[in-house]
């Protein structure tokens, strides 16, 4: 009997042990990044403001999903990102950006405009804290302009942009997401 109960013990807490045991493995994910650029319904949502370490504004956008297109809406204007297969299509009132829509960890030239000289996935996050917020499942895009500025976007998973920074050797101004509300 004692070895019935060992063997049934045994072979539960490899079941238990097993189907808990799925971990993600981010060095070699596959990132769809139409789930990373957008968010899974339709908000406002507002960012910080920051100048070289110091908060200076407050910025609001608007943000709307239909089924191959994701709207954007600020006092900066409306940018748009389409999808078409394995590309996105992000339409800005200063430019057009091509993006590769699938991507792996340390894949080069994903974003492609006038302005970028070269766009790469950096960083995977399962935490990203960032001055008083905390992000999950965050993907870090490390892009060099043409300009020379280095910008830096972070998507959280099905959230669109949590933060970005813009670093031109002289101020560094960074967006920091601090709050959302649904709309319908």
């Amino acid at each position: 009997m004692e070895k019935l109960k060992y063997g049934l013990l045994s072979l539960m807490t490899t079941i238990l042990v097993g189907c808990g045991s799925d971990t993600f493995n981010a060095k070699t994910a596959e990132f769809d990044m139409w789930d990373y650029m957008t968010a899974s319904s339709n908000y406002e949502v507002s960012y910080d403001v920051y100048t070289n370490g110091a908060k200076t504004d407050d910025y609001q956008e608007t943000n709307r999903i239909s089924p191959n297109l994701y709207t954007r809406e600020s006092s900066e204007g409306t940018t748009t990102l389409e999808l078409d297969n394995s590309i996105m299509i992000m339409r800005e009132p200063s430019q057009n950006t091509e993006i590769q829509r699938y991507v792996r960890l340390g894949d080069s030239g994903v974003f492609h405009s006038s302005a970028i000289a070269l766009c790469s996935v950096d960083t995977f996050y399962s935490e990203f804290p960032l001055k008083a917020s905390l992000f999950t499942n965050v993907l870090k895009i490390a892009c060099t302009m043409k300009s020379g500025a280095i910008q830096e976007l972070y998507y959280g998973y099905n959230e669109g942009i949590v933060a970005l920074s813009l670093d031109d050797g002289i101020d560094k101004i960074e967006y920091v997401k601090v709050g959302e509300n649904e709309i319908f």
